[in-house]
């Protein structure tokens, strides 16, 4: 109820977003009949968060996403999606999926989403969820969400090395997509 209050909603209406450093197997093999690159990657755990917040993996509804299942960059509701997220299931206690990139002819900015992973540049993945059930750990000063609803699951840069960029480019890695995405977002 705090959580909620202090967003100023009630827990129906609580939109969350949780980040996690990926564990990304790179890469799968394309289909050559579909020239889309595929990702393997941990979307979610049941470790605390840097926000002490702890997302049960068995506690994951995802039906609806299952019908949209859309990977954004950066949960960016606003632009085009990434990637597809294909086989999202609770495996090893964490939420694995596998995300299908748009083929770069399609969409340039997918491509240099996809590119950043492979060359290792990016490595973190974000969920963004609907609170069903959870409640407030006092011991541990966060929430332990029990049940929710996937909405999508974004691919997000975490900026430790301000150079990403510079080496990104020195690897043949085309920039220009995500640096418009930075000054449209921005």
């Amino acid at each position: 109820k705090a959580l909620a209050e202090a967003h100023g909603t009630d827990v129906e209406h609580l939109g969350i977003r949780a980040s996690f450093t990926a564990e990304i197997k790179m890469p799968m093999e394309d289909d050559p009949e579909h020239p889309m690159r595929a990702v393997e990657i941990v979307i979610s755990t049941d470790s605390p968060d840097r926000d002490r917040d702890i997302i049960a993996v068995d506690g994951w509804d995802l039906r609806n996403y299952r019908r949209n299942p859309v990977v954004l960059f950066a949960h960016d509701y606003y632009s085009l999606p990434v990637a597809r997220g294909e086989n999202v299931r609770a495996e090893d206690g964490k939420l694995k999926a596998t995300a299908k990139f748009v083929p770069a002819d399609i969409h340039p900015f997918a491509e240099t989403v996809y590119r950043m992973l492979s060359g290792g540049w990016m490595n973190a993945a974000s969920v963004g969820f609907r609170a069903k059930k959870w409640q407030y750990n006092e011991e541990r000063r966060g929430v332990d969400f029990a049940e929710q609803e996937l909405l999508e699951f974004s691919i997000v840069p975490v900026p430790a090395n301000a150079e990403c960029l510079v080496e990104a480019r020195a690897a043949g890695v085309d920039v220009e997509p995500l640096k418009d995405w930075a000054e449209k977002t921005l």
